[in-house]
């Protein structure tokens, strides 16, 4: 059986037990490669940044999901795009194969990409499968962890 690949895109969410129940069931359905995609969001309310800063924060968000989902056994590997998370995913997309999509987001009302309609978007566009996964806004998310 080939492996899937499968693009997860998450910023506050990338440590959610919602994600990482999600991608468990993908390693049980079989073999599956995974690729986390975080955007380099701006601070919340930030009008002057660095933008090395904010890569840098973006790195280690998409290093602590790596970390963690090889700890549930998935073949991962992280990757830092785009401020805006729409064009990160197409950016991706341009270089890269994905058989399915996973976005995980928090609940509508407190999540900018739904409001955006983001997963409807990158499902339109790619014309790949999207799976959206909500996440608790109660779980702890990474430390310098950015909007969403």
């Amino acid at each position: 059986m080939e492996s899937r690949r499968v693009l997860v895109v998450a910023n506050k969410t990338v440590l959610g037990a919602s994600l990482k129940e999600v991608v468990a069931s993908m390693i049980r359905r079989g073999p599956a490669t995974f690729v986390v995609l975080v955007p380099s969001a701006l601070p919340d309310g930030t009008l002057v940044w660095e933008e090395s800063a904010v890569w840098q924060a973006a790195e280690a968000r998409a290093a602590q999901a790596v970390t963690a989902l090889r700890e549930m056994g998935a073949d991962a590997t992280g990757r830092v795009g785009a401020h805006v998370p729409y064009n990160a995913v197409m950016d991706l997309l341009r270089d890269e194969r994905f058989d399915e999509i996973v976005v995980s987001t928090l609940p509508l009302g407190l999540s900018a990409w739904l409001g955006v309609d983001l997963p409807n978007r990158i499902r339109s566009a790619s014309g790949l499968p999207v799976t959206h996964v909500t996440s608790d806004p109660s779980e702890p998310t990474p430390p310098g962890t950015q909007a969403e």
